[in-house]
């Protein structure tokens, strides 16, 4: 039986151990989609630790798709270089490095486009109360089948402040 220290061959390449790290969203990118120091940075320091094959989170193939202005993206050659310095170096560590391809669809937030989907769909208006900094951190989403005001459709919250009871979702 493989142990998770144990190579593994994927596709062309071999990583290292089976240690990965599934896509998670940060919403720490330039507000054009770029990455950042912060971004480097941390997804270095999981490969620094013995993590040997990363998917970096959610990156929109166009700006109108994203969850968040603040949401990593690879829709313009401009973003190459900073997805380059991302790789490098986690590579610099010996991990491969993949991108999650993404769009918002239906989540997609007001700020970056449309909301978009094969079908029909629910109209996700958010409110946010976040900080500038996490704009996405806390949400509140009201669903509707057909767009409404917020008022006319019962709330659903998303937010880690109904837990602790800060949360003024109706």
């Amino acid at each position: 039986m493989a142990k998770a220290t144990d190579p593994i061959v994927i596709g062309k390449r071999t990583a290292k151990n089976r240690v990965t790290m599934a896509p998670t969203v940060k919403f720490i990118a330039g507000e054009d989609g770029k990455v950042t120091e912060d971004f480097v940075a941390h997804y270095a320091e999981r490969a620094k630790h013995e993590c040997a094959f990363i998917c970096v989170e959610a990156t929109c193939i166009t700006p109108e798709g994203r969850l968040a202005p603040t949401q990593l993206g690879l829709w313009e050659d401009g973003q190459i270089e900073g997805h380059k310095k991302l790789t490098d170096a986690c590579h610099e560590y010996g991990a491969l490095v993949v991108p999650q391809i993404h769009h918002g669809g239906v989540g997609t937030h007001p700020a970056c486009g449309p909301a978009v989907g094969p079908s029909a769909m629910v109209r996700v208006i958010y409110l946010t109360i976040g900080t500038p900094q996490f704009p996405a951190y806390c949400q509140t989403r009201v669903f509707s089948p057909t767009p409404k005001e917020p008022g006319q459709m019962p709330f659903s919250c998303h937010c880690r402040s109904i837990m602790s009871g800060r949360c003024r979702s109706p």
